[in-house]
């Protein structure tokens, strides 16, 4: 019997520690462990005198976050989508058009010039790098405009090419050569756009420069362009046109959709893509906790559960999904920025029942929502076993042990 005793006694302290390790149980515990979503006071009505309102500006005041809570049902849905027609976003600032479509050759740039009947000055058999000595240079295939702006050709000497046009370089070598040849017949191109570019920067697979050319570049080309992968992108207004120091949001859904007018870039535009707000947060009793980024079509509750892996057959609560939305204002993140805000909500959908699949998979969801499984309610007891049962299972080995030893003495 002493030794029965005194096998059980670490068993007893095991059990007693371990009953400690129960999420929301402790030795000296004190307060109510019951989830925020299961709690009659609802937690953001729960004062907490360690926090206080140092600012006195009333926001650090828990009593102040107080979000709308809804379940999800067919006539929210419905509700949501009448929101969408009749008070559809604003459009945020659209950035002024191009002055001129036409090219303005600019320092860099290569011309090539054809004379007919004149092989001796067609280039590129003829062609220089821009410099008075007239050497041949096949690797730049054409007269490289200078970086002061100007380009030699025979016969017309030096003259200002940068910030003129195709006609009116043509013309003006034209009439260079009229005092050799009789009715010169001159066409000139550019071979090799280099004086201009647009910047595709920020959360894209390949950041880039893309020159602008005679036939323009709008935003979705210069996005192909650079192989940027334009579903990670987002339906949001997440992306910025960087214009002389402002900024213009971009949908790109609605450019997809030309549901809005093309975008033509120009010289030194960059357009700045933002991962950070086009995602949505998926927690709780899935199979794996993910974020999901919101592709061009949008993103529903049901897609946004798919990619976590589902709800955990083992662990989580068909009854208890939550969509949490707000603290962080929709059309701050329209415009590049996070500005913390009053107006949250709490979206509630019981999923029991096979129909509140539909319901989910019509639920459009938004950027920084985050979405919650809630456990089931034995979770909490099997968790604990789970960290009770190796401990348990070396006191009984070593009480078989001890046994067993007594009995061979």
């Amino acid at each position: 019997m002493p030794t029965l005793i005194k096998s059980a006694a670490p068993l007893i302290l095991v059990l007693h520690l371990a009953a400690c390790s129960l999420p929301g149980l402790r030795i000296d515990d004190y307060g109510d462990t019951s989830p925020w979503y299961k709690q009659e006071e609802p937690w953001y009505q729960q004062s907490d005198a360690r926090y206080g309102d140092p600012d006195g500006d009333g926001l650090d005041n828990q009593s102040e976050y107080a979000p709308n809570y809804m379940k999800i049902t067919p006539a929210l849905i419905a509700g949501m989508r009448r929101d969408r027609i009749t008070n559809p976003e604003p459009e945020g600032r659209r950035p002024p058009p191009l002055e001129s479509n036409e090219y303005l050759v600019g320092p860099g740039d290569i011309l090539q010039v054809v004379v007919f009947g004149h092989s001796e000055l067609t280039n590129p058999a003829g062609s220089s790098s821009g410099g008075s000595s007239g050497m041949n240079s096949g690797a730049t295939g054409g007269r490289v405009v200078r970086a002061d702006g100007s380009v030699y050709f025979p016969y017309v000497g030096r003259f200002q090419a940068a910030g003129k046009s195709i006609d009116e370089i043509r013309e003006t070598i034209t009439e260079g050569l009229k005092r050799v040849i009789r009715q010169p017949q001159v066409d000139v191109l550019v071979s090799d756009f280099r004086s201009k570019r647009a910047y595709v920067v920020g959360d894209v697979s390949q950041p880039c420069a893309v020159p602008i050319t005679d036939i323009g570049i709008s935003v979705l080309d210069a996005l192909n362009a650079c192989g940027t992968d334009a579903e990670g992108v987002g339906p949001t207004r997440n992306m910025q046109l960087v214009r002389g120091g402002e900024n213009y949001p971009i949908d790109l859904a609605d450019l997809y959709s030309a549901k809005s007018e093309e975008i033509r870039l120009r010289a030194d535009d960059r357009l700045l893509v933002s991962q950070r707000f086009n995602r949505v947060f998926v927690i709780g009793e899935v199979s794996g906790q993910t974020t999901a980024p919101i592709p061009p079509g949008g993103l529903t509750l049901a897609d946004a559960i798919a990619e976590a892996g589902g709800i955990s057959l083992e662990t989580g609560d068909r009854t208890g999904i939550y969509v949490i939305r707000g603290f962080v204002s929709q059309e701050s993140t329209q415009q590049g920025e996070l500005v913390a805000g009053l107006d949250a909500s709490i979206f509630h959908l019981n999923a029991e029942s096979v129909d509140a699949l539909l319901l989910a998979d019509q639920f459009e969801l938004s950027s920084r929502d985050v979405v919650f499984v809630a456990p089931a309610d034995t979770v909490n007891i099997n968790r604990a076993l789970s960290q009770i049962a190796p401990s348990l299972n070396l006191m009984i080995q070593s009480y078989f042990l001890a046994t067993d030893g007594d009995r061979r003495r």
